[in-house]
């Protein structure tokens, strides 16, 4: 795993190599939990979940603050707020 955030060939040779867990046709990827509410409903396969680790791992996966941009929002749920933005929004 490179430490840095750009992405390097080797991250990408990394998760091209588990291409194959998405491409196969026997590929049973997740199921749809439906009889509890969850936050998440889907239950992922171990090489599914396999995958998803090492997208965040290749840094192809960025960490955002969700519950701070909400704020931000609004500027997107009313463009006309945007004339308004500085610089650092």
């Amino acid at each position: 795993m490179d430490t840095s955030s750009e992405i390097t060939r080797n991250n990408i040779d990394t998760v091209l190599a588990l291409l194959p867990i998405l491409s196969s046709k026997k590929a049973n990827l997740y199921n749809i939990q439906t009889e509890s509410l969850t936050l998440d409903p889907y239950s992922y396969s171990k090489e599914f979940e396999k995958f998803i680790k090492a997208l965040y791992e290749e840094n192809f996966v960025i960490f955002f603050d969700w519950v701070t941009w909400q704020n931000e929002d609004q500027r997107v749920q009313h463009p006309e707020l945007l004339n308004y933005a500085d610089i650092c929004t």
